[in-house]
């Protein structure tokens, strides 16, 4: 059995998609190790030139080399035809053109469709365009679809009309290095690296309107503890002037801490410092930040709706996002109601072990085995 992957976020991107296609790829791995793995990817970043030894890899040459986005698209159906594979995973969102001519059996894991639901969250309706164009061409092509939540499962149904039986639903985890406790000399040297206030509440995500740091700075106003501070870690857009303008407004701006640029591994350290989490988003296809306070044992208070309680279940907590006087509510709970903090960290690991990749690669293996059943 010769199972192929898009493998360019893999190689390429730090977090998100790229945190997905490395679980995946390493995971099928270890449940399966019989199976070869063949990785299809434009490039390699220097940051994974390590992660890459040892495997099977597959970029562009020739003219392909000249316009490697068109060769992850549809030109790479030759080379998949030439490594003889069976089957072909595109772990984001989208499979190569003419694939579905090729004999070559398909699955497609499709993370959200924020961008139809939400199109005021994007500036460029060209990459509307984009996106939609992409998705519904997969989703239709597919042999099977993995929605990597049931909120992303009703998206696909209601803007694509697939039928829901083409849908699997297999949860992701987040990355193993939030499994295990960090050392307190880690975690000095992470709170000295990043200027980490002694107390705080962490929100992780990039600062956009769609992850709602506004309301989560309005909400924290509301805690009156002087040396309670809010770190908001998460890449830049023009919505941050609004976040800073929002704090100083309030004039909580020296309890409010912006880190754009946080390195990924140091993450586990900055969670296991933090008092709690909150992460009151709009929408997400799956929200792994609750995942990773989860494996933290952080309180969290994230938002009604979306997918965010298929995460947390009831070892967390939720407020509307759009009430900042709820989330001040809760957010107050998940801190200083005695009880109602030990319960939500009693319940986190067993809650995130739900999650781990025992549970859900063997769900993912028996998708492999319905789509290409004569070839296991």
């Amino acid at each position: 059995m010769v199972i192929g992957y898009d493998a360019k976020r893999a190689f390429n991107n730090t977090a998100g998609l790229g945190n997905y296609s490395r679980y995946i790829i390493d995971s099928v791995a270890k449940i399966n190790p019989e199976i070869k793995q063949v990785l299809f990817t434009p490039k390699i970043s220097k940051q994974y030139q390590a992660y890459a030894k040892g495997k099977v890899l597959v970029k562009p040459t020739g003219f392909d080399k000249i316009i490697p986005s068109l060769w992850r698209s549809k030109t790479c159906v030759k080379d998949l035809l030439k490594n003889k594979i069976s089957l072909y995973h595109g772990l984001s969102n989208e499979l190569p053109y003419g694939i579905e001519q090729s004999g070559i059996k398909t699955v497609v894991t499709v993370h959200d469709l924020i961008f139809k639901r939400f199109p005021e969250f994007y500036k460029n309706p060209l990459d509307i365009k984009t996106y939609d164009k992409k998705f519904e061409h997969a989703c239709r092509i597919a042999d099977k679809i993995i929605a990597i939540s049931e909120q992303t499962k009703v998206d696909i149904v209601e803007f694509y009309q697939v039928n829901p039986s083409k849908i699997s639903v297999i949860y992701q985890d987040c990355d193993a290095s939030f499994h295990q406790k960090v050392s307190d000399e880690k975690k000095w040297k992470i709170k000295v690296k990043y200027h980490l206030p002694n107390r705080f509440v962490l929100s992780v995500g990039t600062i956009e309107k769609r992850k709602n740091q506004v309301n989560t700075v309005e909400a924290f106003a509301k805690i009156k503890e002087a040396d309670l501070h809010l770190v908001l870690i998460g890449k830049p857009t023009e919505y941050q002037e609004e976040v800073i303008k929002t704090a100083e407004k309030l004039h909580i701006r020296q309890r409010v801490h912006i880190i754009n640029c946080a390195d990924f591994l140091d993450f586990p350290a900055i969670y296991q410092q933090a008092q709690a989490m909150v992460y009151i988003s709009h929408f997400e296809g799956f929200g792994i930040p609750i995942l990773e306070a989860l494996n933290s044992r952080l309180p969290i208070v994230t938002s009604t709706g979306s997918c965010f309680r298929e995460v947390g279940e009831d070892a967390t907590l939720y407020a509307d996002p759009n009430n900042v006087e709820v989330i001040a509510q809760q957010l107050q709970k998940a801190l200083f109601d005695t009880e109602t903090r030990k319960f939500l960290i009693e319940k986190t690991i067993s809650q995130a072990k739900k999650f781990r990749y025992d549970q859900t690669i063997p769900k993912l293996i028996d998708v492999y085995k319905e789509v290409a059943v004569h070839l296991f």
